[in-house]
């Protein structure tokens, strides 16, 4: 038996000769360089003077593995940019007790003492480390950064982000006049500014829905005077706010060419122009600065009907629309999906999920952790691929249970549908030939098209493979497509979840 290595190309390589000869392998010394690490770090240590004990409440020891440090020291006789003992190295850091960096207060030792014997570094501090940080400040979490030179994060801006747009009335820059929505979001856009000069001698302003009509009146109008006219107005006030952001206020408005007019604010989204402008961020004349942005994203109503329906090429000849229609493969209580944006169905796996009409009480859900867990990986995939978000709440929406489900019954505008059967155990063929598998239903389902009574019941018998894929993830995830609005589809194949097979 040897050890041979293969070429690439799959040929035969050499045999391995071990260097020395008569031995069967080779051993081969080298060395790991990982570079310095920090063992441990003690903060205010006790040391012994003479027969007392003294806290050194002004110092922090730093220990270093046995990698010896380099020492220097500049022609001042002070440590080098590179030294270990350049207390630039080491910042203490107070956190507050928060996750934020905004309110941290930053440390510097005054002197760093390295002893190359016993691999430490002694980090010397202006004071008692419990006062360095102010008085009054009271208990507090530190940590120690040691290696690295870094300055303090800058504290971030906070910018809601808003629908503006601004305009120099044809001034060639002598003033510009900023419009902003009050309004934020996406589908803030539309608002209109027009402009008119009438020469009637009194400038007016009107509002029509999200349309403003200014008539200047005169041509020595200033800026000064047309921003009262429009801060003078509670219709105007309460759809855009007007500022004046450059320029001279005295500057007269009321004679510019009108061509620039209407001014339009435009709704942010995905387009250049209707980006929102963040400025200048870090330049050689203005310092860099870390900006927070707050919005949000509205939804947007889709006038088209998507491909999917029951009547779409791909589909059976079936009859459509009949209530009950199993091949149909779309619910026809449920129709096109009429919610703008993405739809959020509320979920809950509440104990008592229904009750007894044989007067037994309120049925208990009997289901277990992993079978939750389950459930909500299937709604994470409906979620995904579907175009909706579940929220698991206490007792709203759909529910989802495990027990007793053959008393349950429908309520008004709900439809209550039995799961096909699956198999759920074995028993002696009475023909003989050993066992034969017996059948039962898994569950039921109560379909409601408002998600408001949608209710899933998967039996408490049953032999549930609990783990992720097995037999109870995808009959969950199929009683999930029904509580949707889909309905068995006989003529897919059988790796399609609604075949049931």
């Amino acid at each position: 038996m040897g050890l041979r290595n293969v070429g690439e190309n799959g040929a035969l390589g050499q045999l391995f000769r071990p260097t020395q000869p008569g031995t069967q392998k080779d051993t081969i010394d080298f060395r790991l360089d990982l570079g310095p690490q920090v063992a441990a770090v003690v903060p205010q240590p006790v040391v012994r003077v003479g027969t007392q004990l003294l806290q050194q409440r002004d110092k922090i020891v730093v220990y270093f593995d046995s990698d010896k440090m380099l020492v220097e020291n500049d022609s001042q006789g002070n440590p080098s940019s590179r030294s270990v003992e350049n207390p630039d190295f080491y910042q203490l850091i107070m956190t507050r007790d928060t996750v934020r960096n905004t309110d941290d207060v930053y440390l510097r030792p005054q002197s760093v003492v390295y002893n190359a014997l016993a691999n430490t570094a002694t980090l010397t501090f202006a004071g008692d480390l419990y006062d360095l940080a102010g008085v009054g400040t009271g208990q507090s979490s530190y940590r120690l950064r040691i290696g690295t030179r870094e300055t303090a994060p800058i504290t971030p801006t906070r910018q809601e982000a808003a629908i503006t747009a601004i305009t120099d009335l044809n001034t060639n820059g002598a003033v510009r006049l900023r419009f902003t929505a009050r309004q934020a979001g996406e589908d803030v856009g539309g608002i209109q500014v027009q402009f008119s000069n009438s020469l009637s001698g009194n400038p007016a302003v009107n509002v029509n829905g999200r349309t403003i009509q200014i008539d200047l009146g005169r041509n020595d109008l200033t800026a000064a005077q047309l921003v009262t006219l429009l801060r003078a107005s509670t219709t105007v006030m309460n759809l855009v706010s007007v500022d004046v952001v450059g320029g001279n206020t005295a500057t007269v408005i009321g004679a510019t060419n009108l061509s620039f007019s209407p001014v339009r604010l435009v709704g942010m989204g995905g387009t250049f122009d209707a980006g929102h402008n963040l400025g200048v961020i870090g330049s050689v004349a203005q310092s860099q600065t870390s900006l927070i942005l707050g919005s949000s994203i509205d939804p947007k109503p889709l006038p088209l009907d998507l491909p999917g329906a029951g009547d779409d090429a791909g589909h059976r000849q079936f009859l459509q629309g009949i209530v009950d229609n199993l091949e149909d493969h779309i619910n026809a209580r449920f129709g096109a999906d009429s919610t703008a944006g993405i739809k959020t169905i509320f979920y809950n796996f509440r104990t008592g999920y229904a009750q007894d009409p044989s007067g037994g009480g309120t049925l208990t859900n009997a289901i277990n952790n992993d079978q939750r867990q389950r459930a909500r990986e299937v709604l994470s995939l409906w979620s995904r691929y579907a175009g909706v978000q579940f929220v698991e709440t206490v007792d709203q929406g759909l529910t989802i249970a495990v027990g007793p489900f053959s008393s349950i019954n429908s309520v008004a505008n709900t439809q209550l549908v039995n799961l096909p059967q699956i198999q759920i155990g074995t028993q002696t063929n009475p023909l003989g030939g050993g066992q034969v598998p017996v059948f039962g239903l898994p569950g039921t389902v109560r379909i409601d098209p408002a998600f408001n009574n949608s209710l899933i019941v998967l039996s408490a018998t049953a032999p549930w493979g609990e783990l992720y894929g097995q037999n109870f993830t995808r009959v969950m995830a199929a009683s999930v497509g029904l509580v949707l609005g889909l309905t068995n589809g006989g003529d897919l194949s059988t790796s399609e979840l609604m075949k049931f097979d």
